[in-house]
């Protein structure tokens, strides 16, 4: 129980995690210490806490993590979605480019006005 080695990683078992989550929730050492004390890397605890802890047990300083961890994802998307409305906008000006040169065209081969002039009367 707790801890096996396999292909020299150290693997925890589920009940492991779980103990060492409620240990961390119980006592009164910072996050750093807690891991210095058990020998866990902080980001294998990270993990776990994110993963295992329940969700109105995360301090503060985590949730501010989760937070700025969905705004940058929130930036990502937007900046996406920015990126595809520009491509979307270029799309659009070279669609009217070429229909303002169609009718240009049209104009001069035929001698016909195809543009509705102002003040025109029907």
């Amino acid at each position: 129980m707790g801890t096996r080695t396999f292909k020299g990683r150290k693997v925890y078992d589920t009940a492991f995690k779980f103990a060492v989550i409620e240990e961390y929730f119980s006592g009164n050492l910072s996050f750093y210490d807690f891991c210095k004390k058990k020998s866990l890397d902080r980001g294998t605890f990270n993990y776990w806490l994110l993963t295992f802890a329940p969700e109105g047990y995360l301090s503060s300083k985590e949730m501010g993590k989760e937070k700025e961890r969905s705004e940058s994802e929130e930036i990502r998307e937007l900046k996406r979605q920015l990126h595809q409305k520009e491509l979307e906008l270029k799309k659009e000006k070279m669609r009217a480019d070429f229909y303002e040169t169609m009718v240009d065209v049209a104009e001069e081969q035929f001698n016909i006005d195809i543009r509705k002039k102002a003040g025109t009367k029907r």
